[in-house]
C-alpha cells in the first residue's frame, strides 16, 4: 500500500478543504445495494467542497491498487475472505493510521472491515461515523468477526467494538428496524441514532415497451448471486408457477459465486429454458432501468436486507413485488401495502402461490416520494459539517446544501 501512503497528504485546517475517507469492504465495479450507496453518496459531497476517498477490500488481486471513477480516489487494500462473504484485510489499519483524514466514515458494519477501521481511526484520533446497512445485525453481533475464535477472545474482540460504537461521533440508520434492532443491543440510545435512508433517482424517460400479458409474467429476481439472495428459492418456485401460466419467464438479474450452481438448479427443475441469466452493470444504469421496466413481477426472497433499492427501483417503475418477511428492510415495505410478504422458508408451492396472487391481483403502490440521493447526501453532509466544528474545523461554503450531480 506504498502508493496509498504515499498519495494522503495532510489532514485539513481551518479554511482549507476537509477530507473524508469511506470505508466499504465492497466497492464497483462490484454490483450491490451498499456499492451503490457508497459511490452515489460519496460523488455528490465530493463535488461540494468536501474531499471524499473511497477505501475497499480487494480479494482478487486483480483490481488496481488506485484509481479514480466519476472524480473520487479509489484506493483498494489487498485482502482476502475470512468466512463467505466476510472480508479481512490487515494493511487497512495501516492505511487509515498514515493516511491523515479528518473523518472516517464506515459503510456497512460488515464482519472484519469496519472493526478494523474502528480501531484504526481511535488510534490516530480521526472522528468516526458509522452506517450499518444492516451488517451490525447478521454478523459482528453474532460474533462471526474471524473463523474460528477462541471462546475467551471473541467476547473481548466483541465488547471492545461496542465501546468504540458508543464513541463513534454518529451512527446512522438506513431502515428504522436498524435503530429498533441496534440501541439495546449496543446499549447506545435511540436518540444517537440518525435514520437516513437510502437515496432514490427515479429514471426520467423509462417506459415500458412491450404489453403486459398475465399468460406470460415476466418475473424478475435481482441481486448478488449468493446464498443470501434466494435465487435458488425462486428457481424451486418456477416449475409451480409454470403449471399455472406455461409462458412465464425468470429473469435473474446479477452475477456471483453461485451463477453455475443456480443455472444446474434450473436444469434438475426442468425450466432451464425459462430462466436466463444476465447481469447489467451499475455504470449502465439507463440500459438496466429500462430492461427492468418491462418485467411484471420483482421476487425478492433474500435472507436480510436493509433496505432493499432493487424493490424500490421496481415498484417505482410500476412493477408489483413478492417478497420474504425478514424481519428487515424488506418486512417494512410489506408492512406498508407496497408488496406481498411470504415466509422466506415458505415451500415452492408457497411461493408460487403468491407470485400468482400478484400476477392476478397485483399490490396498489400508493404515489409517494421516495428520499432522492441528493436528499441522503445532504442529511449526510450535515452530520460531517458538525463533525468539522466540533473539531474546530471551519465549515466549506455551501453548508447544508448538496450540490445536485447529474446520473
Amino acid at each position: 500500500m506504498a502508493v496509498v501512503m504515499e498519495a494522503q497528504g495532510t489532514r485539513a485546517v481551518a479554511g482549507t478543504r476537509p477530507r473524508v475517507l469511506m470505508v466499504s469492504p465492497r466497492f464497483l465495479p462490484h454490483l450491490g445495494g451498499v456499492e451503490t450507496h457508497v459511490y452515489e453518496l460519496a460523488r455528490r459531497i465530493n463535488q461540494d467542497g468536501i474531499t471524499v476517498e473511497v477505501m475497499t477490500i480487494d480479494d482478487t488481486g486483480l483490481l488496481p491498487e488506485a484509481e479514480e471513477l466519476a472524480g473520487l480516489k479509489i484506493w483498494r487494500v489487498p485482502g482476502f475472505r475470512s468466512s463467505g462473504e466476510a472480508r479481512i484485510a490487515p494493511g487497512l489499519v495501516r492505511a487509515i493510521r498514515n493516511g491523515h483524514w479528518d473523518i472516517l466514515h464506515i459503510q456497512h458494519f460488515h464482519a472484519g472491515v469496519a472493526p478494523l477501521a474502528l480501531w484504526a481511526a481511535r488510534a490516530a484520533g480521526i472522528p468516526t461515523v458509522v452506517t450499518f446497512h444492516g451488517g451490525g445485525q447478521r454478523h459482528w453481533l453474532r460474533l462471526r468477526l474471524w473463523p474460528p475464535q477462541p471462546s475467551l477472545v471473541a467476547p473481548l474482540v466483541l465488547d471492545a467494538t461496542r465501546a468504540l460504537l458508543r464513541k463513534a461521533a454518529a451512527l446512522i440508520a438506513v431502515a428504522q428496524f436498524e435503530i429498533d434492532t441496534l440501541s439495546p443491543r449496543l446499549g447506545i440510545p435511540r436518540a444517537r441514532f440518525t435514520l437516513i435512508p437510502n437515496g432514490f433517482d427515479p429514471p426520467a424517460s423509462v417506459q415500458r415497451d412491450t404489453p403486459r400479458d398475465p399468460s406470460a409474467p415476466r418475473l424478475v429476481s435481482m441481486g448478488r448471486l449468493v446464498q443470501g439472495k434466494g435465487h435458488h428459492r425462486v428457481i424451486a418456485a418456477l416449475p409451480h408457477v409454470l403449471a399455472a401460466r406455461p409462458g412465464a419467464t425468470l429473469w435473474i438479474a446479477g452475477d456471483g459465486p453461485m451463477k453455475q450452481e443456480l443455472a444446474e438448479r434450473a436444469a434438475s427443475a426442468g425450466v432451464a429454458e425459462r430462466v436466463r441469466f444476465h447481469a447489467i452493470p451499475a455504470s449502465e444504469r439507463p440500459r438496466l432501468m429500462a430492461e427492468l421496466a418491462n418485467q411484471d413481477v420483482l421476487v425478492a426472497i433474500s435472507d436480510f436486507e436493509a433496505h432493499p433499492l432493487s424493490v424500490i427501483e421496481a415498484l417505482s417503475l410500476g412493477l408489483s413485488a413478492v417478497v420474504a418477511e425478514d424481519r428487515g428492510g424488506l418486512s417494512e415495505i410489506a408492512s406498508q401495502g407496497l408488496a406481498r410478504c411470504v415466509a422466506p422458508n415458505a415451500a415452492p408451492q408457497e411461493l408460487a402461490k403468491a407470485i400468482l396472487a400478484e400476477i392476478d391481483d397485483p399490490s396498489q403502490v400508493s404515489p409517494r416520494a421516495f428520499p432522492t440521493w441528493n436528499d441522503c447526501a445532504a442529511r449526510t453532509r450535515e452530520i460531517y459539517e458538525r463533525i468539522l466544528l466540533e473539531n474546530g474545523l471551519q465549515s466549506p461554503p455551501g453548508a447544508g446544501e448538496a450540490r445536485r450531480v447529474s446520473d
